[in-house]
């Protein structure tokens, strides 16, 4: 699956912190594949700013465009139980009425949209 760096932040932020070990274990692979290397992560220049009051309280991630651009996509190669993960979580949200349109693109490649 082609990635751009906006969707591998997604990807990166839809991973469970706790959980099931098999679940936990596939996070884990995913964010050792899909993550930033040093490389990648220096000209993004990454930024955190926290956004709105608690309970909904945001953290957005900032990032050069002109550097994501040019790292472009790259593919990433997923297992089927890494594949149900992400899309056990993009449901998840979908029922909770909390998708967001960038978790769009991702829904789509994921084959989620097309039912």
């Amino acid at each position: 699956m082609k990635l751009d760096v906006r969707e591998r932040f997604i990807v990166l932020g839809l991973l469970p912190a706790d959980g099931k070990m098999l679940a936990m274990k596939c996070a884990e692979n995913i964010r050792a594949s899909v993550g930033f290397t040093e490389k990648e992560l220096e000209p993004l220049k990454v930024t955190h700013e926290t956004v709105g009051e608690p309970p909904n309280q945001m953290v957005m991630q900032n990032w050069d465009p002109k550097a994501a651009t040019a790292i472009g996509e790259r593919e990433f190669e997923l297992s089927k139980p890494q594949t149900k993960l992400l899309t056990d979580r993009l449901v998840a949200l979908e029922e909770a009425d909390q998708i967001r349109a960038g978790h769009l693109s991702l829904c789509e490649k994921l084959g989620l949209l097309d039912e």
